[in-house]
């Protein structure tokens, strides 16, 4: 494979659906048990409770000491409502809970989705404080067949304009809510007014507001990011965005006058992981916010058999916002986060996103599991903590395997970090404190950039002298016959480094050659690795520590098949280059310079023999006059049949 070229990954064929069947009175519901101490819906920054819920109970408790505060159960609401599950005609008795986010309607509430008997859907509110429910009116029975996600806004201040139109429909309300469903079929949007004192103790739905959305694909996840911009009292535009079951994502402008607009696409990346979380931060200035969205294996929660499972790799994204009047885009960050840094991720899932304002800064904390290809980065759940500086950089400021910390119990979420980057972890029983500065908390892995005294030591090179003068003699005596250059001399060539450095006089210098290509922004790591890893080579009569590093960190087969041919080409080793070289996954990049070295010092039948191997048809001048002369060596009337093919 070219060194400058990406691996392509396999696409995922299309996700069907499956009918919404009926649940039966006589079958039990089991659900994994989820907790939460605010979802990646909630406004607020830090939480008093957290909540853990089945598909019956929900149990809210106190976040510093885990004490019980309230419960609710479903058993106990349906018998006060009197609701009788054998009554045939019975269509109100709820069945299962099915989905609980938190949101803030006044005070801090649980938005709780339930199913019936008949598989319809019914949402309560259930305020905290109060210890009250409320039904909200809302028809669901278009909606099918499962709900992936849902979303309450923040609150949303009516314009005078909307104020005016409300009150000629006789309803007066200053302010509304939207309630936003992610299903199979896409986006259903609702706008609720809330009960007004001495007007009405109830929800409403303004019915001429209702919209259903048909995305590209199928919704898993979705949020509302509110615009800073302002007109006539209000606290900003609604933007909707939609995460799809194959990574795309889907940005819609909503307004009161029932104008929904779509606004951007992006594209999914190259793995087609479904988005799972969508993580909405308002603007700190000039209009610029921010969305963080995790890509990865769905929540074990949901019922989601109609998507084929091809091992998603959870995946980090970051993306700026600029959503107002005259501007709306959504630009995403060049950095973005598949697994551990310098680990090759196989499969995972993100378990929660949250984050926290410090300043103008933003930290952002993701729990995730992962399972890597190799076990320098431990399968298992992990922590990673980003800080966001102004909206405009990113650093990672750790990335730990929390095992121990859970003594092998679930995460369920965590909260956000303020300070130091301290973050609280909700686990099954009970909170726990992970602070990145307490190693004994977590397991502390190599770090993701080489240290070069780990691989090169001055002892060892005192001891075997990989460069002493014959072996420095000789490498540039194969650079003369080479035409003045290695292929290793065009490897650094191409990210500005001077092929004179090497090979290096002594360790000081072999370490100035290790910091350059490290510090060069013309390649990616993985490239960067492969260059250290043709240096180890030099030493592999007196070590094995190219093998090491290759294994350490994850250089690809035909990564490594590239650089072992490129290392015997210019150590004049031709039956290893041939046989490394042309082997089917490999794609050489100066096939020219290979074939003119091997019929040069080895022969035109070696030379041909690398020629057919490596199926090299590029029909450019050049490589035509190198085959051409092959041939004419090697047999005439071959030349003469290949000079008659030339167009």
């Amino acid at each position: 494979m070219n060194i400058l070229t990406t691996l392509k990954n396999f696409i995922r064929p299309t996700p069907a659906t499956l009918p919404r069947t009926q649940i039966s009175t006589s079958v039990q519901i089991h659900r994994p048990t989820a907790g939460a101490f605010g979802t990646q819906h909630a406004s607020l920054d830090t939480s008093t409770f957290v909540y853990t819920w089945s598909d019956k109970v929900i149990e809210i408790r106190y976040k510093q000491d885990f004490k019980l505060y309230d419960t609710f159960d479903l058993r106990k609401y349906n018998y006060e409502q009197k609701c009788n599950p054998l009554r045939l005609s019975d269509e109100g008795y709820l069945r299962e809970i099915v989905k609980v986010t938190d949101c803030m309607v006044g005070t801090k509430c649980l938005l709780i989705c339930t199913r019936t008997t008949k598989s319809e859907y019914r949402f309560l509110l259930y305020d905290i404080y109060e210890r009250i429910s409320h039904i909200l009116p809302m028809n669901l029975d278009r909606l099918i067949p499962t709900i992936n996600d849902v979303v309450f806004s923040e609150k949303i201040i009516h314009s005078d304009d909307e104020n005016q139109k409300l009150n000629q429909a006789r309803t007066t309300a200053s302010e509304s809510y939207l309630i936003v469903i992610a299903s199979a079929i896409g986006i259903s949007l609702y706008r609720l007014l809330p009960p007004t004192e001495g007007y009405c103790s109830k929800f409403r739905v303004i019915e001429e507001h209702y919209q259903q959305l048909y995305t590209r694909e199928p919704v898993s996840a979705v949020n509302v990011h509110m615009s800073s911009y302002q007109l006539h009292g209000t606290n900003g535009i609604p933007f909707i965005i939609a995460g799809g079951m194959r990574g795309l994502i889907e940005i819609f402008s909503y307004e009161f006058d029932l104008k929904i607009q779509p606004i951007q696409t992006i594209e999914p990346p190259m793995s087609l992981a479904p988005v799972t979380h969508i993580i909405s931060r308002p603007p700190h200035a000039d209009h610029e916010g921010l969305i963080i969205v995790g890509h990865g294996g769905l929540d074990p929660t949901l019922n989601n058999d109609f998507i084929e499972q091809i091992d998603p790799k959870p995946m980090i994204r970051f993306f700026k916002t600029s959503f107002g009047f005259g501007h709306q885009t959504c630009e995403e960050f060049e950095q973005n986060y598949e697994g551990r840094p310098d680990s090759n991720v196989i499969k995972g899932r993100i378990i929660a996103i949250t984050s926290a304002a410090d300043g103008m800064d933003y930290i952002v904390c993701v729990a995730l599991e992962s399972v890597y290809l190799e076990k320098d980065a431990k399968d298992g759940p992990e922590l990673a903590i980003f800080k966001i500086e102004g909206a405009q950089t990113i650093s990672l400021i750790c990335w730990e395997n929390i095992s121990a910390l859970c003594n092998l119990l679930s995460v369920l979420n965590i909260d956000a970090p303020m300070r130091y980057a301290r973050c609280e972890i909700l686990l099954p029983d009970r909170t726990v404190l992970f602070d990145p500065n307490i190693k004994a908390q977590c397991e502390v892995f190599h770090n993701p950039k080489p240290s070069f005294t780990e691989w090169f030591d001055n002892a060892e090179f005192m001891k075997f002298t990989p460069y002493n003068t014959v072996t420095s003699n000789g490498i540039r005596s194969k650079r003369n016959q080479m035409d003045g250059e290695l292929i290793f001399d065009m490897l650094l060539r191409f990210v500005n480094i001077d092929p004179a450095s090497y090979p290096p006089l002594d360790i000081e210098a072999l370490k100035i050659l290790f910091d350059e290509i490290l510090k060069s922004n013309d390649i990616d790591m993985l490239r960067k690795h492969c260059l250290i890893y043709y240096l180890l080579k030099d030493w592999q009569a007196f070590s094995k520590k190219h093998q090491k590093y290759a294994a350490r960190y994850l250089i690809p087969p035909n990564f490594l098949c590239l650089m072992d041919g490129y290392w015997a080409l210019d150590h004049w080793q031709f039956a290893e280059a041939i046989r490394f070289l042309t082997e089917p996954t490999v794609t050489v990049d100066w096939d020219i310079k290979v074939m003119r070295v091997l019929l040069n010092h080895v022969g035109p039948h070696d030379a041909l023999k690398y020629a057919n191997l490596n199926s090299t048809q590029e029909r450019s001048p050049e490589n035509i006059e190198i085959y051409m002369e092959i041939l004419l060596q090697c047999d005439i009337c071959e030349a003469l049949l290949f000079q008659v093919c030339i167009p």
